[in-house]
């Protein structure tokens, strides 16, 4: 069997790590191996990132297969384990992998949702995961829960209604960042709808106007942040297209990303530095 080899290292970690999924593969039985042993950090986007690329590597073939090499850093590899959580049939660790302990800054580990019932409970489960006890000063305001639990459901609502050539069902992951207190929700589909066709900057400035003042989706995520005055921020990677949102949107082209990934953060250190 033919292996593809991907490497990651450092701090593997934001909207850019969308870049580093590994294009489709041929549809000939394949093994997929992503070494991480010389990541330093990661967040929720190394792990959609990751899931992506896993699911859209068995699912092009029955026979395929994939492996990861998880950092040699303790705390890394267990933080990137707890955000990965339960990886596709067919993708495996090292026999010799120790489990370790769950970090529990993992709200929602990295899973793929298939219908509306689902999101609805990982909104649940966002409101009562990330204020519980066990996170200490690290803990979600009720509102901030609130605020993380809606747009989750929102956003995952808008992947599940314009599916385009999926290979995967959509993926969500929420945790807490590593060294801070801010706190993000990330959702990712490898629909092409956007990424994959011509303008795709102007595709996503169009789907964005015509968003405007509709329910769901991106419109209802930016008014309710806006109501609740949160320091947040909102990031689109759609092909060359990127989109951010802080009060207001900026577009502009850069690095191409696969499919279609949005990325809610609420930076509480900002506002915890305000005071």
């Amino acid at each position: 069997m033919n292996q593809q080899f991907v490497s990651l290292a450092g701090e593997v970690v934001g909207p850019g790590v969308l870049q580093q999924i590994p294009p489709p593969p041929s549809g000939e039985p394949e093994e997929l191996c992503i070494n991480a042993t010389g990541v330093t950090k990661v967040d929720s986007y190394a792990a959609v990132a990751i899931q992506a690329a896993f699911q859209q590597h068995v699912a092009a073939n029955p026979e395929s297969t994939a492996c990861l090499w998880a950092p040699a850093d303790p705390e890394c590899q267990r933080r990137l384990y707890s955000l990965l959580g339960n990886l596709p049939e067919r993708c495996t660790l090292p026999d010799d992998f120790e489990t370790p302990k769950r970090d529990p800054r993992s709200i929602i580990p990295a899973m793929a949702i298939s219908n509306l019932e689902e999101a609805e409970l990982i909104g649940r489960t966002i409101r009562v995961a990330g204020s519980t006890s066990r996170l200490g000063n690290l803990r979600l305001s009720a509102g901030q829960a609130q605020v993380l639990a809606i747009g989750a459901v929102a956003l995952l609502d808008n992947a599940l209604k314009h599916p385009t050539e999926n290979p995967c069902s959509p993926l969500i992951s929420c945790s807490i960042e590593a060294k801070s207190r801010n706190v993000q929700v990330v959702v990712h589909d490898l629909g092409k709808g956007v990424a994959n066709k011509k303008a795709p900057l102007s595709l996503l400035r169009q789907g964005l106007e015509q968003s405007k003042g509709q329910l769901g989706g991106i419109s209802s995520t930016t008014e309710l942040l806006q109501r609740r005055g949160d320091d947040a921020v909102l990031v689109i990677r759609a092909g060359t297209a990127q989109a951010r949102w802080s009060g207001s949107w900026e577009t502009r082209d850069g690095g191409y990303s696969p499919g279609w990934g949005i990325g809610l953060t609420i930076e509480r250190d900002q506002a915890h530095k305000a005071k």
